[in-house]
């Protein structure tokens, strides 16, 4: 039989698989040599996982810090200040008083009474805030309905369109003060 050539590669694959099994060899030798390897394969893995995500991520960062710092001005914080009051607008209105017959005696005390209305400014009920002694009275509190029944109001609004309210008035001797 013919004598075949070993292939050239042969002799220089043999060569690494030696030398491989060798440093595996002593690799597995000591436990420090064991973990130095290790950290390096790590070290490797971490870096090439690393390299294609940074720059994607960092770009990222920039632009979410860029993006915030030309939108937050937009959303800057006013200090409330004394000087600088609330601008009235006509977006919404509180219900008022138009007409009344508040001409019953009352002594020398004031009468407060929340009054609730509806949207066309009627009148349909009313509560007494605590600590008012005449609530005790059941002629004041008739004198107070039947004023507060002939008692025409505006019913506030909303946007243009009416809505119902609660009225908080105040009855003394010669004077009526209502807030809305």
């Amino acid at each position: 039989m013919p004598r075949h050539k070993a292939p050239a590669s042969l002799r220089t694959r043999l060569e690494v698989a030696a030398s491989q099994h060798l440093a595996g060899q002593a690799r597995r030798s000591t436990f420090r040599t064991e973990f130095g390897y290790w950290t390096d394969v790590f070290r490797v893995w971490s870096s090439n996982l690393m390299r294609p995500l940074a720059l994607p991520a960092v770009g990222g960062l920039v632009t979410a810090i860029f993006m915030f710092m030309m939108v937050a001005p937009m959303y800057g914080v006013r200090a409330a200040s004394s000087l600088d009051p609330d601008v009235p607008t006509v977006l919404s209105t509180t219900a008022t008083l138009k007409q009344s017959t508040l001409s019953f005696g009352i002594e020398n005390r004031n009468i407060v009474v929340d009054v609730l209305i509806d949207e066309q400014g009627r009148f349909l009920d009313y509560s007494v805030p605590l600590g008012q002694v005449w609530q005790q009275d059941p002629e004041i509190r008739r004198c107070v309905f039947n004023a507060l029944l002939c008692t025409q109001f505006e019913a506030g609004t909303v946007f243009g369109q009416p809505k119902s309210g609660k009225l908080r008035i105040t009855f003394r001797r010669n004077q009526v003060d209502v807030q809305g």
